[in-house]
């Protein structure tokens, strides 16, 4: 059989509802090349094993089926698919979302024939609302496909990391070199798969960006599906809130490991550790207020006079 030029890793976990979407909207693709599908179940104990199964017996030649014994996390998961891809190039689906256009990889295969120098392409993504059973009306400024050819290195990876590098990426609607990936994993396995990390995307984006140039293209290739509860998404402020200060922690040390320095990323350190300490304060959430504060003085980044007072209230408040 053909090697694949492309591996889409499709994690998944307790997603029976969505999981058959997802991988038919990945069957879907019309390409003149080959790809294979890396379908990861994290040992879900829904029907999503017996559905990746059935999937796996009708494209035996497609699909490489990954089946946890235990629950590893997203990150390890991810990780260990990676580590089994074949392809040059690395596209991924969330077992709870789905591609929307058959031409997606064909588009970001195409940007990169036409631009070897890419590091990652990728296009948009829309919220698809599961209560309402609709997308969320969104309208992008960006209608034109944008290709800075020096606009990558330290600089950008930091301008990532603070929410700053536009348009958004959402790695579910990109495509990328594996070969820019796999070399910091095996440099930085800390940043990828430590049990603090949360979130795959915020390590491979930033070391992609420090690698080469990104290709945006003016596509809707993603349904990204909102739910109640997800590992992203939350109704519980408590929970949401917690999985905001983790991913500011992932930031700093991703910052840290790549070499980017703490003053790169201080503006929206800064505001992140003020916003959640706000929050810790309006709650009277005296552990969370200890974390942030511990964690903050660990940075060495400088605290106003009404960061102590707030902090000493929470102490005595809560």
């Amino acid at each position: 059989m053909e090697k694949p030029l492309v591996s889409v890793i499709l994690l998944c976990y307790n997603q029976e509802d969505f999981i058959a979407q997802a991988i038919e909207s990945v069957l879907a693709q019309e390409t003149d090349f080959n790809y294979e599908i890396i379908l990861g179940d994290d040992a879900s104990d829904d029907d999503t094993t017996h559905i990746c199964q059935q999937y796996k017996h009708i494209y035996p030649d497609k699909i490489v089926l990954q089946l946890n014994e235990n629950n590893k996390g997203i990150c390890r998961n991810y990780f260990d698919c990676l580590m089994l891809a074949k392809g040059d190039y690395i596209a991924d689906c969330a077992g709870d979302d789905f591609w929307l256009d058959p031409h997606k990889l064909q588009r970001e295969v195409d940007a990169f024939r036409a631009h070897p120098q890419l590091s990652f392409v990728y296009a948009r993504a829309k919220n698809w609302m599961q209560n309402r059973q609709e997308f969320e009306e969104q309208t992008s400024p960006y209608q034109e496909q944008i290709f800075r050819d020096k606009d990558f290195g330290p600089a950008t990876a930091a301008r990532f990391l603070s929410k700053q590098f536009f348009p958004t990426v959402v790695l579910s609607a990109a495509t990328y070199r594996k070969e820019i990936v796999l070399k910091a994993y095996q440099a930085f396995p800390e940043i990828f798969i430590a049990s603090s990390v949360v979130a795959e995307d915020l390590p491979i984006t930033s070391v992609l960006l420090m690698a080469g140039p990104a290709c945006y293209l003016p596509y809707d290739h993603l349904a990204y599906r909102v739910l109640d509860e997800s590992v992203s998404h939350s109704r519980d402020l408590y929970k949401k809130h917690r999985f905001i200060w983790t991913c500011a922690r992932q930031t700093y040390q991703i910052a840290q490991c790549l070499g980017l320095g703490k003053k790169s990323i201080k503006s929206f350190m800064k505001r992140a550790l003020r916003d959640e300490l706000h929050y810790a304060y309006q709650t009277r959430n005296e552990d969370f207020a200890k974390d942030i504060f511990s964690f903050w003085t660990s940075t060495g980044y400088r605290k106003r006079l009404k960061d102590y007072v707030k902090y000493a209230l929470i102490l005595i408040l809560a």
